[in-house]
């Protein structure tokens, strides 16, 4: 379950941001990602090397055919995991001096890239 968390809040986050106002999207962008880190430290916490049955999930999208989503993580995908949402906030901080044409637009990209990326080690 809570792998399911950590790959969807950044996409929720990310549309959530298409309606905050350019003149919030840095910060909005900024606590965002930095409630997606805790998440993660939450989900290290609770990390138990013996049952993982917590860090997996299983959905059946059509079970006459056998086709389902299943994503889990082991404790080396755990940790690049806390590693990306480790970076994301100081890559998030790293931009606040800079003016983007559309700022709302760049933090959103950022926040599917970082569901991308946990994509990519659950």
């Amino acid at each position: 379950m809570i792998t399911g968390i950590l790959l969807g809040f950044p996409v929720l986050a990310a549309f959530i941001l298409l309606f905050i106002g350019a003149k919030f999207a840095k910060t909005a962008a900024l606590v965002l990602t930095l409630v997606e880190f805790g998440i993660a430290v939450f989900a290290f916490s609770q990390f138990n090397p013996a049952d993982i049955s917590d860090f997996d999930l299983q959905l059946k999208w059509l079970p006459s055919y056998g086709i389902g989503f299943h994503i889990g993580m082991d404790g080396i995908s755990l940790l690049l995991v806390l590693l990306t949402t480790f970076l994301l906030p100081l890559i998030v901080l790293s931009t606040f001096n800079f003016k983007y044409e559309n700022p709302i637009s760049f933090y959103s990209l950022i926040l599917l890239m970082q569901a991308g990326l946990i994509g990519v080690f659950v």
